[in-house]
């Protein structure tokens, strides 16, 4: 799934949950596989099971997991707040997290 506008450039390989977008603020719930994001908005994404790539600009970023992350996270936030949330049996050899925040 592809979704362009003004202010984001998204990039979903698999949705099988929902999104939600309004003025200022992305959701995405259940993407299965990778989602690449370039937003200026606040972003919430929630039970992403590949790749995830952020890059934000004055946007909050919060990303939860419910089951530990199979591949790796980058989250580049630039003048807003990252909120990172994994499950107690998260291992860090499974994964890797890149957060920047300027």
């Amino acid at each position: 799934m592809r979704f362009v506008s003004h202010r984001t450039d998204l990039t979903l390989s698999q949705l099988a949950g929902h999104m939600e977008a309004s003025p200022g603020h992305l959701e995405i719930y259940d993407a299965p596989g990778n989602v690449t994001v370039k937003t200026q908005d606040d972003i919430t994404l929630e039970n992403t099971g590949g790749k995830v790539k952020i890059e934000n600009r004055r946007g909050n970023v919060e990303v939860r997991f419910s089951a530990p992350p199979k591949d790796d996270i980058e989250i580049d936030n630039a003048s807003a707040g990252i909120t990172l949330s994994l499950p107690e049996s998260s291992s860090s050899r499974l994964w890797l997290i890149a957060i920047r925040g300027y």
